[in-house]
């Protein structure tokens, strides 16, 4: 609080505990101390697990500005990756960033979560959620001429890309299929992998992560009866 009220930072970026706490669950990595504009926008270019909005304070100014851009497009029946979209349009107006490496926030985990439940009816519900998160996407890149917005837009639909993917490891190849939204790549070739190997490799060809590595190791250790 003293360094909102001191140094007057347009962001304020903490790290979060987890409550359960998982395996999988490390609070993102953040840049401990100040980065100026374009270090900025640089950091949360190449660090996309940095999208939430829970680990970060920033000023109410720049929230007010991007929550009327939103206002503008259809954004009610948005219920996946929101924060993500936030972040996104917010960063390049963000002049002065500080990060802390201390836990700030308790983020509690529900596991009756909707975004957590594995069934067709929920898989079809995300990837309806991740199909018109794609579309708003594109209706904002229209608002923006500037390169920095443009290439943090670009960057996200990357991150829908990789996470559509990723909802499909528990179902079957034609679910898989199903999630690939980026319809420019080669996928003939998944058919010779199990859904869940095809899937947790497909997603790290636009984000990668180092959950995803440790899922295919524990599954391939398990001959393929533990998946996570």
């Amino acid at each position: 609080f003293k360094l909102v009220q001191e140094k007057q930072y347009d962001l304020i970026h903490y790290q979060m505990k987890y409550f359960p706490f998982y395996w999988k669950n490390i609070s993102p990595s953040i840049h401990q101390g100040e980065l100026q504009q374009k270090e900025i926008w640089n950091f949360f270019l190449h660090n996309q697990d940095n999208q939430s909005l829970c680990d970060k304070a920033i000023k109410t100014l720049y929230c007010k500005e991007i929550a009327n851009i939103l206002l503008k497009l259809d954004i009610s029946a948005l219920s996946i990756l929101e924060d993500g979209l936030f972040v996104t349009l917010i960063i390049p107006k963000i002049q002065t960033y500080y990060g802390i490496n201390e836990k700030f926030y308790s983020y509690r985990q529900n596991p009756n979560s909707t975004t957590r439940k594995i069934s067709l009816e929920h898989f079809y519900n995300k990837l309806n959620g991740y199909q018109k998160l794609l579309l708003i996407v594109e209706k904002t890149k229209t608002l923006y001429a500037d390169t920095t917005h443009i290439s943090l837009l670009n960057s996200f639909v990357k991150k829908i890309y990789a996470s559509s993917i990723l909802e499909a490891r528990f179902y079957s190849q034609k679910e898989l299929q199903e999630s690939i939204l980026d319809k420019n790549i080669q996928t003939s070739i998944l058919k010779y992998f199990p859904t869940y190997i095809a899937s947790c490799f497909l997603t790290m060809r636009y984000v990668y992560r180092w959950q995803n590595l440790a899922r295919i190791m524990i599954y391939l250790f398990s001959f393929g009866t533990i998946k996570l």
